[in-house]
């Protein structure tokens, strides 16, 4: 397992940086425990003792819990609050992609420059001062920084009372976050408000996007079951789509009263309001999908001639604030399946969705900072992007030529591909197939998940009660995402009236396709192995 080095800076400022002492240690993979008292003092012993201007190496990566005793907090508030200087703490990539260390001013501007997140710490809180791109440099000579990969991060968080966490779990990391931040991108990876590593276990159910304006298989029973059963199944994230019509409280259809009594006499909003607050209440994660603007057929663009941009906009920033008090509401999937005269990166802001996507990101994040924010890909461009057939919403190839103006902690990167049970590509026909498939996978969309964080929205089908050649696909497309260290996904569907897809359940909307759990479960499980970045 790779090493990490940790470091803490004491200073007012980078002017004040001296080059010497340094006092350092290398912050492997050690056990966990839970943080001591004593082991405070050490760490708070080496600090005391440091000039102003000192570079401290911490000697081990600490988890900080939350089942301490107020005696312990007290003692780590005293602490931080007799620290001889600002508490700042930096850090490079977790773990480095390079040896990283510094002992002079120019060369900390220089390590803060290839940070993936920079933060300060005064005795208000933890404040995010700057996200720079790849390759970008660091503007601010002044801003001593902050990366929450850190675990003495927790000693700065005393001032303000808060718990700090970061931890080694099995595989996964777990980040030390201030709580405004809400989820948030490190590395390529997605992190709950509380600092844990999100693995997206995630399922599609669909309805609220139809003319029925309700999610489907109420007719069939009662909805809270039907939610059980998903947590049962091992589901931890749901995305949802909607259209705007079922924003506007409307009358709802296809759903049985004797079996979904609570429902009677509630519209659309409200019966969303009550979905999405059980989702939350037991635990999944949610994505909201701008699925259909006029309920009916996936548009190519996010506007059409009776639904513009600002009520696209308006509509997302909607959900934003509507649903900002819910946990774990974890972003917005822009747009669905931009395809046909979605362009990407030609100048042509009628159609670019890259310049669309930014603008309603802009919105959205000022509306609930907290969010994600998920951008799908276009299907066909004319520029930056190569001649085999791509899925709606499934080609990110122009994104290497034209990269989107949203920032990368809060950006989901998330494309559609399917397999011959929806439309059989040219390439299904290649007698290489499925050995001809990795290539194509990482021209249109794979290439881009060592840079941006990536969650695959939506991919399915018949798994064998169709196309021979779709079972094989599924199990193909299994293996490049494990070898390829993309974890996260929302399968498509759990409803069995998808019609080209066909469901997790079956057509009674209780029983289960056991072979397609099977295939989701040897996904899920590789998450768990998943090496260090």
């Amino acid at each position: 397992m790779p090493r990490t080095r940790v470091y803490v800076l004491l200073t007012s400022g980078l002017d004040e940086v001296v080059a010497e002492p340094v006092v350092q240690a290398w912050a492997g993979p050690a056990s966990f425990h839970r943080i001591t008292v004593a082991d405070v003092a050490a760490v708070l012993d080496a600090l005391q003792a440091a000039p102003r201007g000192a570079v401290v190496w911490v000697p081990d990566v600490l988890r900080f819990a939350t089942e301490a005793p107020p005696t312990f907090w007290d003692q780590v508030h005293q602490a931080a609050r007799e620290s001889p200087a600002k508490l700042v703490i930096l850090s490079a990539t977790w773990p480095p992609r390079e040896p990283s260390s510094a002992t002079t001013a120019e060369g900390l501007r220089a390590l803060a420059a290839r940070a993936d997140a920079v933060y300060q710490a005064t005795p208000g809180g933890i404040t995010r001062l700057h996200w720079p791109p790849p390759h970008s440099r660091w503007p601010h000579p002044k801003g001593v920084l902050a990366l929450v990969l850190i675990g003495l991060l927790g000693i700065a968080l005393g001032w303000f009372g808060r718990t700090a966490w970061l931890a080694r779990e099995g595989s996964a990391d777990r980040v030390v976050l201030h709580p405004d931040d809400g989820y948030i991108v490190v590395d390529g990876r997605l992190y709950s408000p509380q600092g844990q590593r999100i693995h997206v276990r995630g399922i599609n159910w669909f309805g609220f996007e139809t003319q029925d304006h309700v999610v489907h298989g109420l007719w069939a029973r009662p909805w809270r079951e039907i939610i059980d059963q998903m947590a049962q199944l091992g589901f931890n994230a749901v995305r949802v789509p909607i259209c705007p019509d079922t924003l506007r409280g409307v009358p709802v259809s296809s759903i049985d009263y004797y079996r979904n009594p609570d429902l009677q006499g509630k519209n659309s909003l409200e019966i969303l309001d009550l979905v999405l607050e059980e989702l939350d209440r037991q635990g999944f994660y949610i994505l909201l999908d701008h699925h259909r603007p006029d309920c009916e057929a996936i548009s190519e663009l996010w506007y059409t001639d009776t639904y513009s941009e600002d009520q696209w906009i308006q509509d997302l920033v909607f959900l934003a604030r509507r649903y900002a008090h819910l946990p774990h509401f974890m972003g917005l999937d822009l747009k669905n399946e931009p395809h046909g005269r979605a362009t990407w990166g030609t100048g042509n802001l009628a159609t670019d969705w890259d310049k669309a996507a930014a603008r309603a990101a802009k919105a959205v994040l000022r509306a609930n900072p907290r969010l994600l924010v998920f951008v799908e890909g276009v299907q066909e461009n004319p520029i930056c992007s190569g001649p085999l057939s791509h899925w709606y919403g499934g080609n990110l190839e122009p994104l290497a030529c034209t990269p989107l103006d949203i920032p990368v902690d809060k950006l989901v990167l998330s494309p559609h591909v399917y397999g011959p049970d929806v439309y059989v590509q040219g390439y299904f026909n290649d007698p290489r197939f499925p050995d001809n498939m990795p290539a194509i996978w990482e021209q249109h969309f794979g290439r881009f998940a060592d840079q941006y964080a990536m969650v695959i929205g939506e991919w399915g089908g018949k798994y064998g009660q169709g196309d021979p050649r779709d079972r094989v696909w599924h199990e193909a497309f299994v293996d490049y995402l494990i070898d390829k260290g993309i974890y996260d996904s929302f399968y498509w569907a759990l409803n069995p009236d998808s019609g080209d897809t066909g469901g997790i359940l079956l057509d009674d909307w209780v029983h289960v396709r056991e072979d397609k759990m099977a295939l989701l479960r040897r996904f899920w499980a590789a998450a768990q192995e998943e090496p260090t970045r």
